[in-house]
């Protein structure tokens, strides 16, 4: 008599043969292999469809692996700035260091005029770089973005600064496609016609081993008497606890932040009128009056608004403005701050 059986179908399945498994592995890994060669063939894809950029937008879009490159690198640099497309094109870190002295290295980066990239861009910096000084631009636009409406473009680009391994580079490199070319953060994307109505006149746009993206380009004040950001300052509380990182992290580390709006054109001021008095009041209360200083080259600091010629749009220095603008910015700093040794010392008494 034959013993009873208890093994059930699930059972045998499990006993099969070790031929049997090793085909279904297989079988999955190439359908795994085939699933990612598709995923990487749609990406490259997808980028014969990407509309033509203009050179202005060529240039900027360099900039990133090159301050992943200056943050990697060995090099130091006494003076970081920090900022958006006006602080990139906005300030040649050479002709301030003729004034200020050291070495300055230009970090602004097209678009990233929100202050949670900016902190966190910060950090990055003073933990690699461990500058004497920090020079950060900063927008009344900065302040827009909620919670749920941070630019996730930004914080995909901020993490390649922080990646610590080169498999996570790697991965990243994968993931994104091309290293070389992220996605832009600004209107990178737009059609070179729709972008060259900032202009009335381009020549050429330069982008300098010390992080300057310097443009020779005449403005159309046409376009900058509409306001991009109409409504009142409006100022959500993630982007105010960035600031408060920020000013957290200069007092913990010992590295001055200086607090700057860089020059905008006098026509762009007026257009957004709104909003200047209110993002004023909020820096001096909240910046200012905390012990920090905070410049203002929209109001009463010396700076010739109402030429045109400075500018490349209503809101962006262009080359000539951008050299005009570096000396009397040192010059303003050096008000309050000086050196002491390799540290900077600010005294805050009389901003």
């Amino acid at each position: 008599m034959k013993p009873l059986s208890f093994t059930s179908s699930s059972e045998a399945a499990i006993t099969s043969s070790p031929v049997t498994d090793r085909a279904g592995y297989l079988r999955i890994a190439r359908k795994l292999a085939v699933f990612l060669i598709a995923c990487a063939m749609l990406e490259a894809f997808s980028y014969l469809f990407v509309p033509p950029l203009h050179p202005l937008q060529e240039v900027s879009e360099k900039k990133p692996a090159m301050l992943q490159a200056a943050l990697d690198s060995d090099a130091h640099y006494d003076t970081f700035f920090v900022g958006s497309s006006l602080t990139e094109e906005g300030l040649d870190p050479n002709a301030f260091a003729q004034v200020w002295g050291g070495t300055a290295f230009n970090a602004g980066l097209a678009g990233s005029a929100n202050v949670t990239f900016a902190s966190q861009m910060i950090q990055s910096i003073i933990e690699k770089k461990k500058p004497s000084l920090i020079v950060y631009g900063i927008e009344h636009f900065a302040f827009d973005r909620g919670v749920k409406e941070q630019d996730t473009q930004m914080f995909r680009f901020l993490n390649l600064y922080r990646q610590r391994t080169q498999i996570k580079r790697w991965i990243g490199r994968i993931v994104r496609g091309r290293f070389e070319r992220p996605p832009a953060f600004w209107d990178a994307r737009a059609h070179v016609a729709d972008f060259d109505k900032r202009f009335s006149k381009f020549d050429s746009a330069v982008l300098h081993d010390n992080g300057w993206v310097e443009v020779h380009a005449l403005a159309s004040m046409t376009g900058a008497t509409e306001d991009p950001f109409p409504g009142p300052f409006r100022k959500e509380p993630v982007q105010v606890m960035a600031i408060d990182s920020i000013k957290k992290l200069s007092r913990e580390t010992g590295v001055p932040v200086i607090f700057v709006q860089f020059p905008q054109s006098n026509t762009a001021i007026a257009a957004s009128k709104q909003r200047f008095p209110g993002f004023d009041d909020f820096m001096r209360s909240d910046v200012s009056n905390d012990g920090f200083i905070y410049l203002n080259f929209n109001s009463t600091l010396p700076f010739p608004r109402g030429d045109a010629s400075l500018y490349y749009d209503g809101a962006h220095l262009n080359s000539e403005g951008a050299k005009l603008f570096a000396p009397l910015l040192a010059a303003e700093i050096a008000k309050y701050c000086h050196h002491d040794g390799a540290r900077i010392v600010c005294d805050k008494a009389s901003n």
